[in-house]
């Protein structure tokens, strides 16, 4: 035992996730070569030549190993749907499906004790990270919402929307962890959660559904805002007051802030990028690998320049306008909708399909402006599974069906 603990606190965690990404690249590289969607296939290519330009554009900012090391932040994004289309489409699908909802469940299950304990001894905050750490509470947060109402939908019968809920009831214990870390975009994610459990048409929007999901809404955001301003001292009202919210989204930082290492408000990181680029930074950003190096490999002289803005709270359109510029957010977004695509092409459960794609799509909204999560391999693992889990009914039912 004293050897294996020895050997786990020696390994260098740099090299650990190094492996982690070299094993996930092969992996979605086996999967592209069976991949049936050609309009993804342009896609990479398209992106490659970008990613190509954008490196010999900016070479003398990030070198060659600087940039490499760099890509490596865009693999989980780019990489876990292929990976995912692949398995829920294929013979294994169901017992896929089968082993990835029993891992969500043991996750939710340990992060309650684990937040609770942090809680104890940190009190609310960022330090409520449950198993994935400290200054996790954010991605922690997002998880939880994503992963409870990817369960709750899957197996949603609409034509008898209270009892589908309360068969799933244990699904709102997960939540106790976002009532603790003071996480305020859990309010927004609450919304989403009880409003895409419904099929809300145009149409028939006066109607016992609207009321039903209203009211859900209320109830759910009351108790959460009881619970939230019991523990933290603060309530949602609050936050909607103007002078809040522009505070925490785009605050005035002064020098005296900046040499203290203040956090800049994340509105804030985006103005400064557009004052200190040029019209062509602007366009093809400056160079990928400002946000890795300082372990092993060095900073590039951008972000050791610039550490007082890269650091702390970073939206995900500043990470990628910061590196790839506006062209290169837009070929991000755009590969989004060319998933979502392929996944409404394929549908068979419309009911279900439509509403995970909106849910998705207002998640990866909030994202571009809330926090750069869609770097993490253990976040896109849980994340780029929702809006293809689609795929899995269409392969599911096409085979019962003989089709």
């Amino acid at each position: 035992m004293s050897f294996i603990s020895n050997f786990v606190l020696e390994v260098n965690r740099s090299y650990v996730n190094l492996v982690t990404d070299i094993i996930l690249f092969s992996l979605g590289v086996l999967s592209f070569i069976n991949l049936k969607s050609k309009n993804i296939k342009r896609f990479f290519v398209v992106f490659f030549i970008f990613i190509i330009f954008v490196y010999i554009n900016n070479r003398d900012k990030a070198n060659l190993l600087l940039t490499v090391n760099g890509i490596r932040e865009f693999i989980p994004f780019f990489i876990f749907p292929i990976l995912y289309m692949h398995y829920l489409q294929s013979s294994e699908a169901k017992y896929f499906v089968k082993l990835f909802d029993r891992f969500l469940i043991i996750f939710l299950v340990a992060q309650i004790p684990v937040s609770l304990y942090q809680f104890s001894v940190y009190g609310a905050g960022d330090e409520v990270g449950g198993t994935l750490g400290i200054g996790y509470s954010g991605v922690l947060t997002f998880i939880i919402y994503l992963s409870t109402y990817y369960l709750m939908i899957k197996d949603f019968n609409r034509h008898n929307i209270i009892k589908s809920i309360f068969n799933k009831w244990y699904l709102f214990i997960f939540w106790i962890p976002t009532f603790v870390n003071e996480t305020k975009v859990s309010f927004f994610l609450i919304i989403f959660f009880f409003l895409f459990l419904f099929d809300i048409r145009i149409h028939s929007i006066f109607n016992r559904k609207l009321i039903t999901i209203v009211l859900l809404i209320l109830v759910g955001g009351y108790f959460f805002d009881y619970a939230y301003s019991k523990i933290t001292g603060e309530n949602f009202s609050n936050m909607l007051n103007e002078d809040y919210i522009m505070g925490y989204l785009a605050g005035d930082v002064n020098e005296k802030a900046i040499l203290e290492g203040v956090d800049i408000p994340r509105i804030t990181k985006i103005v400064y990028t557009y004052n200190i680029f040029d019209a062509k930074e602007l366009l093809f950003g400056n160079g990928i690998g400002h946000f890795k190096g300082g372990t092993e490999l060095p900073l590039t002289p951008f972000a050791d320049t610039y550490s007082w803005l890269l650091w702390g709270s970073r939206p995900m359109f500043f990470f990628l306008i910061i590196q790839i510029g506006i062209i290169g957010v837009l070929l991000v977004y755009c590969y989004w909708f060319i998933i979502l695509h392929y996944v409404w092409k394929n549908k068979v459960v419309i009911e279900i399909t439509n509403n995970i794609i909106i849910f998705s799509t207002l998640c990866f909204i909030v994202i571009q402006l809330y926090n750069d999560l869609l770097r993490s391999l253990f976040f896109c693992g849980i994340f780029m599974f929702i809006p293809v889990y689609p795929l899995y009914r269409y392969s599911d039912e096409t085979k019962d069906t003989g089709h």
